[in-house]
């Protein structure tokens, strides 16, 4: 037992988006929301070698940011606690710190709001001619952004084992029969398919350290820095545009690094035998094909990846009767994955009002029947791009209108809601800090998530703080 306090329970999300911009001479930048020709033509795993700040400066787009009411500053921190900015693939938000995988979820989607809302502007004002955003991060032709989760831990890189790596790289295979967004992807021969988590068939490495940006591990194996903790990122996920399967894989992995930390040797979970295939067949088939294991070390196993999903749940809960270990939300969310891995189990379709990859496979299969087309064609190319495109998209309107994807919330996002919580910092975390000090115009005080200038001095703010007492000079 490793006896590590745990940590508290803290989360984020990072959120790299697709966009395309159409300037006013006509030029396309990014080649995304087309079609397979287009694709072919650039190449499997190229990304375009410009982007959306090549085209809009982002001067013009941070201004836009303004003119819907929050403030920021020189790096892209936020008024409301998050951050918004362009990195070389493009934009990206990353949600303030939040003390609930239910509030973590609903600050993703504010995302959205603000990417679409500040490039309407643009489009009002006549900077561009049109643009479209998606929230995807796999494109047809296998180019990937990144989406991270992010979990506080008080483990140090040397106290992760390469049996943790391991039982860390199951979790993440097997949350993508539960925790896929679904979308189509093109074979070296051309071929179109349908594919359940798009991040998990690019996987190409077991773990890479964060230097490794080119490659798609399953364990990110440094930890970020931060004051009192540190931060694992999870680059596993995809793009989710329903909300109770991104705030599910929240909570699990939460739960299941909090178990590392207490009692490694309880989280005693099958080891995949090769895991990079088995990434690559979860990605494509969900919980249609089974992947093989190490069960204690015996005689490698098939499972399917719901029942192993089911396993690691049922292991920590089983820890939590021991030591107590798990927050109220944490039970609740738990219990459901349970229920619908074993729905899944029973019968994949009925997972359609949770399980976004599946609720997208079965519109994509009524979409085929109707128009009488296949799946390599260039309706269903389209179609698959409606899903998740952001301002009017065929998932967008399944969660606004609360047809599916809310299982367990308290909140479902109401306009009111969401028009408050756009513009202001959680109240329990830093980020009521640095959201409030940016607001009050000092955002040239603030440097880093945990770095700010107080009196003069630069301190580092834990992420439970609310206030400037207690701070240490950095």
């Amino acid at each position: 037992m490793r006896g590590i306090t745990p940590s508290p329970t803290l989360y984020g999300i990072e959120t790299e988006y697709s966009m395309m911009v159409v300037t006013n001479t006509g030029e396309s930048q990014e080649i995304i929301g087309e079609c397979h020709s287009l694709d072919s033509e650039l190449g499997l795993y190229q990304a375009p070698g410009e982007n959306e700040k090549d085209v809009v400066p982002y001067e013009q787009i941070a201004t836009s940011v303004e003119k819907l009411g929050l403030k920021k500053n020189s790096i892209g921190m936020l008024s409301n606690g998050g951050r918004f900015y362009f990195d070389p693939s493009g934009p990206e938000y990353a949600t303030p710190e939040v003390t609930t995988a239910e509030e973590c979820v609903l600050r993703s989607f504010d995302g959205d709001e603000i990417l679409f809302g500040a490039m309407n502007l643009l489009l009002q004002e006549g900077v561009i001619k049109s643009f479209q955003i998606n929230r995807r991060n796999v494109d047809h032709n296998r180019s990937s952004r990144g989406v991270h989760i992010n979990t506080a831990t008080s483990l140090e890189d040397s106290d992760f084992s390469h049996w943790d790596i391991a039982e860390l790289a199951a979790l993440n295979v097997a949350k993508g029969a539960l925790f896929g967004s679904g979308g189509l992807l093109l074979n070296v021969a051309g071929e179109t398919h349908f594919h359940h988590s798009p991040r998990l068939s690019v996987t190409n490495q077991v773990d890479r350290s964060a230097s490794s940006y080119s490659d798609r591990p399953l364990v990110r194996t440094s930890f970020k820095p931060d004051i009192g903790v540190r931060r694992l990122e999870t680059v596993t996920s995809d793009a989710l545009n329903f909300p109770w399967p991104m705030r599910a894989s929240l909570v699990l992995t939460n739960a299941f690094v909090k178990l590392l930390e207490i009692s490694p040797e309880q989280a005693d979970i099958p080891h995949l035998v090769r895991p990079i295939q088995a990434a690559q067949t979860v990605g494509r088939f969900g919980n249609e094909k089974t992947v093989e294991a190490d069960i204690n070390e015996v005689k490698p196993v098939s499972l399917y990846p719901a029942d192993i999903l089911r396993g690691i749940t049922e292991t920590i809960f089983e820890a939590h009767e021991e030591v107590g270990y798990l927050d109220d939300e944490s039970v609740q969310v738990l219990g459901e994955i349970i229920d619908v891995a074993d729905l899944m189990s029973r019968d994949m379709r009925a997972t359609a009002p949770y399980v976004e990859s599946v609720a997208r496979l079965v519109a994509m299969e009524a979409k085929m029947e109707k128009a009488g087309v296949t799946l390599d064609s260039e309706t269903m190319c389209k179609f698959d791009y409606a899903w998740d495109w952001i301002g009017g998209g065929i998932a967008e309107r399944i969660r606004k209108k609360k047809v599916a994807g809310w299982q367990g919330f308290s909140h479902t996002n109401s306009v009111h809601e969401q028009r408050k919580r756009l513009k202001t910092p959680p109240k329990n975390t830093r980020a009521y800090i640095r959201g409030n000090e940016i607001a009050q115009g000092r955002g040239e005080h603030v440097y880093t998530w945990y770095a700010m200038d107080k009196d003069d001095t630069t301190v580092t703010v834990h992420p439970l703080q609310t206030d400037f007492s207690n701070c240490y000079p950095e």
